[in-house]
């Protein structure tokens, strides 16, 4: 089970790294090797387009997200 995360949206760069350890802590299991992109300077963005394209591409399944949460 993953830890409660404290938000800290005190500035956008505390902002941006609150929303990359959650998003690793939260859907590691569903993106898999995809979650390394959130190493790259730009990585919030990078996932997001590929995000995007797994959903048109593959589909999410509820099952798939409701396994994470």
């Amino acid at each position: 089970m993953s830890q409660e995360i404290q938000l800290d949206f005190s500035s956008d760069e505390r902002a941006r790294e609150t929303m990359i350890e959650y998003i690793r802590e939260n859907f590691s299991d569903v993106l898999g090797d995809r979650i390394n992109l959130l190493d790259a300077p730009n990585g919030l963005e990078l996932l997001h387009q590929e995000v995007r394209q797994m959903v048109r591409e593959e589909g999410l399944s509820t099952e798939e997200l409701i396994k994470v949460a």
